[in-house]
């Protein structure tokens, strides 16, 4: 046909072909870090990513990781953070998790490879670590001269777990002690105090190589024991009692020779101890069900009083036939439940008023010391400390 054609001298060629692009080599390397790892805990990594003639890479991806041997292939490197590398410089936040061992470790950077860089490594030393937190329990109120157990524990701050072989010291008085934490971060030792008033004990592990120290102190008031029914006597002839005991024969002799004329013949009246005979400890606890014989509703609040510290010695081995009513309410209350406090401190004053005390009680007192019991050991049974 007759017209116009028209011709393109220099068309677009589509199809396919190999296309070759040069992958520019990376070096990466972390300027500064934490010195160390708390675990459960962050910590910072901070560098550079450059080309080698030293130009900025852009638009690249460093992911940070700890290994305990980098040339270990096997080893599974454990990623605690990734970040973003802009104008060559990273800033990456990292986890040290709780289920991350204690130790010494290669903190790794490793930029990864995009269509334009290669990826490359930087792998300083980093050191683990783990914060602690030690414990001590005991009575806060002792009496003066006596054996006292206290007891203290270290764990892992990160996860509660124990820390074994932990070097711990105690310190009270002018004393310093050294003990060495078991199997479940535990230690126990028997303190004494020879003086009354108020004084300080404190439990403390210092630095070791993976564990960041700590201390914890208690007050403990230190106060004089109640005088022994079996030696009565005695001490009423003892400073300063001795001085009550003369004055009021004094007081006696001067009264008698002001009604000598009259010849009126007082009578002496003699007043009961205070501190009754403890009963002889039979060894039966509150839950055996054993019927409980009593003369007087204060001997009858004594022995549920030591049936229901049987009762706990069966559960806690640790508490001993030595120690004080108080010092046995103290140890109990860092093992019940919050709400026992205020019936072991009822539970326990009834004790005292009964073996202590003048004051005669009732057998309303008799019933409510057994319901207290009863109580209590319910909400052992409900619930712990928490």
């Amino acid at each position: 046909n007759l017209g116009w054609v028209t011709i393109d001298a220099s068309p677009i060629q589509l199809m396919d072909r190999d296309v070759t692009v040069t992958l520019q080599t990376t070096v990466t390397n972390i300027t500064g870090n934490d010195p160390i790892a708390i675990r459960g805990k962050q910590f910072n990594v901070w560098g550079t990513v450059q080309t080698l003639n030293g130009s900025a890479v852009m638009e690249s991806q460093v992911e940070v990781m700890l290994k305990v041997n980098k040339t270990d292939l096997n080893e599974t490197a454990l990623i605690v953070g990734v970040g973003f590398v802009e104008e060559g410089l990273f800033n990456v936040t990292c986890d040290a998790t709780p289920d991350i061992l204690v130790g010494d470790y290669n903190l790794i950077a490793h930029t990864l490879e995009t269509r334009n860089y290669r990826e490359s490594w930087s792998d300083p030393p980093i050191k683990v670590m783990a914060e602690t937190i030690v414990t001590i329990t005991g009575p806060r109120q002792v009496y003066q001269g006596r054996n006292v157990t206290y007891r203290g524990s270290i764990i892992d701050a990160s996860d509660g777990r124990p820390v074994i072989n932990a070097s711990l010291r105690i310190n009270y008085l002018d004393q310093e002690l050294s003990l060495t934490s078991d199997n479940e971060g535990k230690v126990s030792f028997i303190a004494m105090f020879p003086d009354n008033g108020k004084t300080n004990m404190s439990l403390g592990m210092p630095e070791a190589m993976y564990y960041l120290g700590s201390v914890t102190s208690m007050g403990i008031t230190v106060i004089i024991p109640p005088p022994d029914a079996n030696n009565i006597i005695a001490l009423l002839f003892t400073f300063p009692y001795n001085i009550g005991v003369a004055l009021t024969a004094a007081i006696g002799v001067g009264f008698y020779a002001s009604k000598r004329n009259r010849r009126i013949q007082e009578e002496i009246v003699e007043e009961e101890p205070r501190v009754r005979v403890q009963p002889k400890r039979e060894y039966i606890g509150y839950e055996d069900g054993v019927p409980l014989e009593y003369r007087s509703y204060e001997e009858g609040v004594v022995k549920l009083f030591n049936r229901f510290y049987v009762s706990m010695q069966r559960i806690y081995p640790d508490i001993d036939d030595i120690m004080t009513p108080r010092e046995f309410q103290y140890v109990l209350l860092d093992r019940l439940p919050v709400h026992a406090d205020a019936l072991l401190e009822d539970l326990v004053s009834s004790y005292e008023i009964a073996m202590y005390s003048n004051i005669t009680l009732s057998q309303e007192d008799f019933k409510r010391t057994n319901a207290t019991i009863e109580l209590v050991i319910e909400l052992m049974k409900n619930g712990k400390r928490d």
